[in-house]
């Protein structure tokens, strides 16, 4: 358990070990309070990551594309090449198709399943399968 009460899924740590073995880049974009990197500290996820961008300390909020370009920059990779998984379809899904990124729609209680313009993923394990 963490501060606020978050917690980590299951899938998370084996994922991101996979991913790592992958020689994938690991970012976080998040519409945040400018504490994020002490929430991660929290839950010892701060050292997994290659790019954390708090909205508050960034200046932009999702989906505004520059906290995508920002993201880009910092993993140094083309937003062509980047998967932006997240659970909002307006602030993560649509901001970062417009912005070029590939994108998958994290929806663990299935509260969108209607929404079509990227997949939907239950689990974030499941988007090994999309890359």
């Amino acid at each position: 358990m963490a501060r606020l009460g978050w917690r980590v899924y299951d899938e998370v740590r084996p994922l991101i070990v996979e991913l790592h073995a992958r020689g994938i880049a690991l970012g976080i974009i998040s519409n945040w309070t400018g504490d994020l990197s002490d929430v991660l500290r929290s839950v010892d996820l701060h050292r997994e990551f290659d790019a954390i961008i708090d909205s508050a300390l960034f200046g932009f909020e999702k989906p505004h594309p520059a906290i995508f370009r920002e993201a880009s920059r910092r993993l140094g990779v083309r937003p062509t090449d980047s998967l932006h998984v997240g659970d909002s379809p307006v602030h993560d899904v649509e901001g970062a198709l417009a912005f070029g990124m590939r994108a998958a729609l994290l929806d663990r209680h299935d509260n969108f399943p209607d929404y079509d313009r990227a997949p939907r993923v239950r689990r974030l394990d499941e988007i090994l399968g999309l890359m």
